[in-house]
């Protein structure tokens, strides 16, 4: 599978996770018929967190999955590592959303969060690598 496949997918797979968090937010809000109580609270709280959390990340996410396609060369196209560490970081992020939505408070720990959040940092790391090694390659 080329690279630009496999990126098309991981940016479905964000895109998917985008908006179910933004429906998820917009679902808590309209479920308030006055002031919320603070169970309601702590669900809107949760929601906001996972929905912001995953667009501060996603969108950079995206753009280096597509600067990576446009800017790589056949041997970058080819990696089989790099498309599976973009698909992985697109499943990481849905591990990390599910990881903030299940605990009792935004604050409490949970394993999928956890992961999901090293997996990421790993994979933005792995990314700028190969973008390193594409500046390198031209140069």
């Amino acid at each position: 599978m080329t690279l630009s496949i496999t990126v098309s997918i991981a940016v479905a797979i964000l895109a998917v996770l985008h908006l179910a968090l933004s429906y998820n937010v917009s679902r808590i809000r309209l479920s308030f018929r006055k002031t919320p109580n603070p169970k309601q609270e702590k669900a809107l709280q949760k929601a906001i967190r996972a929905h912001g959390n995953a667009a501060e990340h996603n969108a950079l996410l995206v753009a280096l999955f597509i600067w990576l396609t446009i800017s790589g060369s056949q041997s970058i196209q080819d990696s089989f590592f790099l498309s599976i560490t973009v698909l992985a970081l697109a499943l990481l992020r849905v591990i990390h959303s599910i990881g903030l939505l299940v605990v009792e408070t935004v604050g409490d720990r949970h394993p999928l969060r956890y992961s999901g959040a090293l997996g990421t940092y790993l994979g933005f790391g792995i990314l700028s690598f190969y973008l390193l090694l594409i500046a390198i390659e031209k140069f």
